[in-house]
């Protein structure tokens, strides 16, 4: 019986991708890589002159946004120093060193009256492919750019009226940038710095991710001994690491009329360094009033959904949604359920005061949500629930529709009859020996040894905090097997592989994937990953992962409780020797699909691709010799 040739293609690949991979990468990468832009955005119906920083841009063809109602025209492309590392380092794409060059792009980019407010993704398109995105933000306010006279103290502070958009750079480590405004007794206005995209954690360094950026505001009231004094009125400089939004954000109702002071810096880190600065940190100030919508909100689907190889579907976070259809969505990612009982949306219980003792608990019945603030320092809320029966297993999910971690730290305790701690929301594990690591969890699984009466109390982790803001959601629910969060990664080490958000393809070489699929409550089926949209001549293949041996075991606490298991399916995309290179880049969207029981395909966000020759980014395009 003779070999069938897709299978001896197949083998082909996977014992040349190794090799193949491990040259791509001794040879640096290839992909455009961008650092910065410069203004970071635009008022509608305008025309701005913009620059493009980053590295291998060489013959730089196009930009290309993500949305309509913009367009950009590419101009000069100059080479200039590399951008540096904190350490000093030159850093290439994905923040490795390596020896690619750095350059600026001028771009002139017009935004059309129609163009909707919000944060739009700017790419540049060259012979090497389609670079990282970075945010380009379009508003309804005027622009102005920061002065080019010195503005780094407050009494040189550079003076504006409001509402405004200002753009600036902090171009020397330790610069701070100071604007001034007068306001009236009884104005309340917004402040808001957007540095970096909502949602990217800081070592996505492909993504374009900005610097962490800190705000304060002053009065300037001056003193006998000191006409040019000021004093602290707000600041706002939680690390980029703390929080999913790094983006420094102040709202303020000022008791006088006065002249007021507003900082912009860069977090400082660790003592003694000052916080970093140069031509990349750029960043956009706005003043206006306190209902318009920050441009955080606007953003942080866009940023952490679309633009990475990420389903929609959020699972371990604070911020997902618990919409009354949730149980409905839950089925619909499942094997097990019965398309004939389907089930019904959920039932919502509003927390009633006082309800801060055990004796004051509300009776909550399962499967349903329960809505409630912590209202005030010490607030803890009590709510009572029954267990029908010896190993009935439910899941307890928290969301925390205003304030998320680390502002609002939701604890939650079940307890027995007698006031006996059953489980918590608290994960404790090793982190860096001998260190125990605790925090929050949104979401835990507990499979109950008896049945009875229980109790679950809920507050902030300190009882320093509470107000209005401090708002949660408590679902209490069965278990339904399901596939959760899914991503598509570069790399497959865990703790190394980052989600993508391009792919440039050299023809003739393997590119290897891995999707990382969770498994939640218990979902055991297997599932297939496949790819639509795929460019002529393009092909996707499943790979093998080598064995790897494990390192130091450390404790990992009760993580089955906390945390799904998940599924890492490697896969290998590769183009035909002789594809013709794309100019302009193809959406490819990535699935998964499970084929046990009713079956359902799940597809995952979609990625731009782009074809290209070989390393060294020339042609070969249709009609090129």
């Amino acid at each position: 019986m003779p070999f069938p040739r897709s299978w001896l293609l197949l083998l082909v690949v996977l014992a040349w991708s190794g090799l193949c991979l491990a040259a791509q990468d001794a040879e640096g990468p290839l992909s455009p890589h961008v650092t910065s832009v410069f203004p970071l955005g635009g008022q509608q119906g305008t025309r701005v002159e913009a620059e493009v920083r980053g590295l291998a841009l060489d013959g730089a063809y196009a930009a290309w946004f993500d949305g309509s109602g913009l367009r950009a025209d590419i101009g000069r492309v100059e080479e200039v120093a590399p951008p540096e590392s904190e350490s000093g380092a030159t850093e290439g794409p994905g923040g490795r060193e390596g020896g690619q060059p750095g350059h600026r792009v001028r771009l002139r980019v017009s935004i059309d009256g129609s163009a909707l407010p919000g944060v739009y993704a700017l790419r540049l398109i060259s012979p090497r492919g389609i670079s990282n995105p970075l945010p380009f933000a379009v508003g309804t306010e005027s622009v102005i750019l920061e002065a080019p006279t010195p503005h780094h103290r407050p009494a040189d502070a550079q003076p504006v009226n409001f509402p405004v958009v200002i753009y600036g750079r902090i171009n020397q480590p330790g610069e701070l940038d100071y604007f001034s405004f007068q306001a009236r007794k009884g104005q309340e206005l917004f402040f808001e710095v957007f540095s970096r995209p909502v949602g990217v954690a800081p070592n996505y360094e492909h993504v374009g991710s900005g610097f962490d950026a800190r705000l304060g505001l002053y009065e300037a009231r001056g003193s006998w001994f000191d006409p040019a004094r000021v004093r602290s009125l707000a600041l706002s400089d939680e690390p980029v690491f703390a929080s999913i939004d790094p983006n420094p954000q102040l709202t303020h109702r000022f008791s006088d009329d006065g002249h007021y002071i507003l900082e912009v810096g860069v977090f400082p880190g660790e003592p003694p360094k000052l916080g970093s600065g140069g031509p990349d940190h750029c960043y956009l100030l706005r003043i206006v009033p306190p209902e318009t919508t920050s441009l955080s909100e606007r953003t942080i689907k866009t940023w952490r959904q679309r633009l990475l190889a990420r389903s929609d579907w959020r699972e371990q976070t604070f911020e997902r949604r618990l919409q009354p259809d949730h149980l409905i969505q839950l089925h619909q990612r499942s094997n097990h359920a019965d398309p004939e009982e389907q089930p019904s949306s959920l039932s919502s219980v509003q927390e009633q005061e006082p309800n801060e003792s055990p004796g004051e608990a509300i009776q909550v019945r399962p499967p349903t949500v329960v809505q409630g603030t912590i209202q005030h320092a010490g607030d803890a809320d009590h709510f009572r629930f029954r267990v029908v029966e010896a190993g009935q297993a439910l899941v307890f999910e928290i969301e925390t529709p205003v304030l998320a971690p680390p502002l609002f730290n939701p604890w939650m305790v079940v307890l027995d009859e007698e006031g006996r701690e059953v489980f918590t929301n608290v994960y404790q594990r090793v982190g860096r020996w001998p260190n125990y690591r605790k925090t929050v969890q949104p979401k835990v699984l507990h499979v109950f040894e008896r049945g009875g009466e229980f109790r679950v109390r809920i507050r902030d982790i300190t009882y320093r905090h509470g107000g209005p803001d401090f708002q949660y959601k408590l679902l209490i629910r069965p278990w339904i097997p399901h596939i959760g969060e899914i991503e598509v990664n570069e790399g497959s080490k865990p703790g190394t592989a980052v989600p993508i958000d391009r792919i440039n393809l050299i023809a003739g070489v393997p590119k290897k994937l891995t999707v990382v699929t969770g498994l939640e409550e218990g979902f055991a089926a297997a599932v297939a990953v496949g790819a639509e949209g795929l460019p002529q001549g393009v092909k996707l293949f499943p790979a093998s992962a080598p064995e790897t041996q494990p390192g130091v075991l450390l404790d990992e606490g009760d993580k089955e409780r906390y945390l799904p298991r998940t599924s890492r399916a490697p896969v290998v995309l590769i183009a035909d020797a002789d594809a013709v290179s794309t100019e302009t880049p193809q959406w490819v969207r990535f699935t998964v699909r499970c084929f046990a029981g009713k079956g359902f395909t799940l597809r995952v966000r979609e990625v731009p691709l782009m074809v290209v020759r070989h390393p060294g980014g020339q042609g070969n395009k249709e009609g090129s010799p």
